[in-house]
């Protein structure tokens, strides 16, 4: 297998794939690809990790998306903004697409953010979550008609 050297982690064919799907389908709001991981100082092997790239790195989305759902937001502990992220797309109903095919790279570095589960910094995953309970919560309220009262009479079983 071919390695791929740190300069060739990203290359502009690669978003020129997502690209082109999504101007061949305007159903089609945000695009991601497969992902393979390699380790920081060793070149890729071809031997990673397959993953969805459904991350910073591996996704491109049309300019309304980022209209109307905004900016990432940091979350305590720096995890978990991506997460709430992409709930708020989907919340907004925008359609999503990944291409089964490994386009990007993502190098694991020790101690990174994202190299293992550490309790102070995952406290961001819980800010995510109460957040799109609140979405749920209030998208609910705005489905549910409000009714005039009725008056009902109580029937003894």
């Amino acid at each position: 297998m071919a390695t791929v050297d740190a300069d060739d982690l990203w290359h502009p064919k690669k978003m020129e794939r997502q690209l082109a799907v999504l101007a061949n389908d305007s159903s089609l709001h945000v695009v991601c690809c497969y992902q393979r991981q390699f380790n920081h100082g060793k070149p890729d092997d071809g031997s990673g990790e397959v993953r969805s790239g459904l991350n910073r790195s591996g996704i491109a989305f049309r300019k309304e998306v980022y209209e109307q759902v905004g900016d990432m937001v940091d979350q305590p502990g720096q995890r978990g903004d991506v997460v709430d992220w992409l709930a708020r797309m989907r919340l907004a109903g925008f359609g999503f697409h990944e291409i089964a095919e490994v386009l990007s790279y993502r190098r694991i570095i020790p101690g990174s953010l994202s190299w293992r589960r550490e309790v102070g910094k995952d406290i961001g995953y819980l800010s995510v979550a109460h957040a799109a309970m609140q979405r749920n919560r209030a998208l609910t309220k705005s489905r549910t008609k409000v009714d005039p009262v009725v008056k009902t009479e109580s029937v003894a079983v």
